[in-house]
């Protein structure tokens, strides 16, 4: 895994093993990465980064190796990606970039020295809004809609990306089939992780999807808070992370997490012993 934080620059690496401990490999200097808004692991051992914050769109790739040393791949040209993408990974090195505002869309993919190919271009209005993409390991995508703004209800709908970009909807789900969810994390066999927090509350709870794009809800879970989840191990295993708090002062928590037959998930506290980062990333 790569841990990032945003306003220090600091950065580091580590992976749990399969007790679900989780063992520290290296720390890097100050200022060795830059400002990065998004990072994204996009497969084939290749880190993205994404900032479109100044006059330009800056991005960059590079690889974490298996004793947790990174290596700087390519810086690519200014503005060769579009302002306001959120970037998704598709597994297999291909990336999903999602302008939520206008519907625009691209679909590329990265080789394992990180060159990119772009495969397809989408015109504003081809995707609706998503508040949520989430990406299985089996190759689908979910896509979900909670803003209430609008007081439309929720909204979903689940597809899959062909070698060439091109998408294909395989499911679309009733209006409110699914409730007002903050964060959706996918895990193995189209399992996934609801959580939602309005501050006071944390309902959690997990479901799995049929390869026919139909939803089954399994288990209403408790894990205690609202936790930051990063599936590892092709989503068999999690990684989960809170802070709250200043600087100065946060609070951080850790475990990992391995998910039943039943839907439920036991976890494994990883001790005080974590900095406080603002990206963490399967790597």
């Amino acid at each position: 895994m790569f841990f990032y934080d945003y306003s220090t620059r600091t950065a580091a690496t580590g992976k749990i093993d399969a007790s679900g401990a989780f063992v520290h490999l290296q720390t890097f200097p100050v200022n060795q990465f830059g400002k990065w808004p998004q990072i994204a692991s996009v497969g084939c051992g290749v880190l993205f980064f994404y900032s479109d914050e100044g006059a330009n769109v800056l991005s960059a790739s590079g690889r974490v190796d298996g004793a947790g040393g990174y290596t700087h791949l390519k810086d690519y040209p200014a503005n060769q990606f579009a302002k306001s993408f959120q970037v998704v990974p598709l597994g297999g090195g291909r990336v999903f970039f999602y302008n939520s505002t206008t519907g625009a869309a691209k679909v590329g993919k990265f080789d394992t020295s990180g060159n990119y190919t772009n495969l397809k271009d989408s015109q504003a209005g081809t995707f609706g809004k998503w508040t949520s993409i989430v990406p299985f390991e089996t190759g689908e995508v979910f896509f979900y809609n909670g803003d209430f703004a609008d007081e439309t209800g929720t909204q979903a709908a689940i597809g899959k990306f062909d070698s060439f970009g091109a998408f294909s909807q395989t499911a679309s789900f009733p209006v409110n089939q699914f409730g007002k969810w903050s964060s959706i994390t996918a895990l193995a066999g189209r399992w996934a992780l609801f959580q939602y927090s309005d501050g006071v509350s944390f309902p959690q709870a997990t479901g799995q999807f049929t390869a026919a794009g139909a939803f089954n809800h399994k288990k209403n879970v408790a894990l205690g808070r609202f936790w930051g989840a990063t599936p590892i191990d092709e989503g068999s295993q999690l990684f989960l992370y809170s802070s709250a708090g200043s600087d100065g002062g946060a609070f951080v928590k850790a475990a990992s997490g391995r998910m039943d037959a039943a839907g439920d998930i036991k976890l494994r506290d990883l001790g005080p012993s974590f900095d406080r980062w603002s990206h963490i990333v399967a790597a």
